[in-house]
């Protein structure tokens, strides 16, 4: 079984692209701290949510608030821009949330629905 809950405050407000195909994904990072070492910076995990999902995290959530996500767990493989090398990297793909806790002050007056273009790179 390949599934993750993960508890932590999002970074910045999350963003969805549209592709051609009609698709849509939502990335945004997790930040997760490590209770056994409450002294350490939080680890950052990618999320990522699709279609009907996406829309709804955007409508959601905002930078600062706290989330619990559930998701599969996988390995993704990017080129590096600086040394051209392929490096890896662990990305949540979103099943489920849930919102913890009031909405961040800050986050009050922010909008959420901000599009983007998929890069040449992006793929559906």
């Amino acid at each position: 079984m390949n599934n993750v809950t993960l508890s932590g405050h999002v970074g910045k407000t999350p963003q969805i692209t549209d592709f051609d195909s009609g698709s849509k994904v939502c990335r945004f990072s997790l930040a997760v701290k490590n209770h056994y070492r409450p002294t350490e910076p939080p680890m950052w995990i990618n999320i990522e949510a699709w279609g009907a999902l996406a829309e709804l995290v955007v409508s959601i959530i905002t930078a600062g608030r706290e989330v619990i996500v559930q998701g599969d767990l996988a390995i993704e493989e990017y080129e590096s821009k600086k040394d051209g090398k392929i490096h890896t990297k662990p990305v949540v793909k979103l099943n489920k949330f849930d919102v913890c806790g009031a909405r961040p002050k800050s986050a009050e007056n922010s909008t959420n629905r901000q599009r983007r273009k998929p890069s040449k790179t992006a793929a559906a």
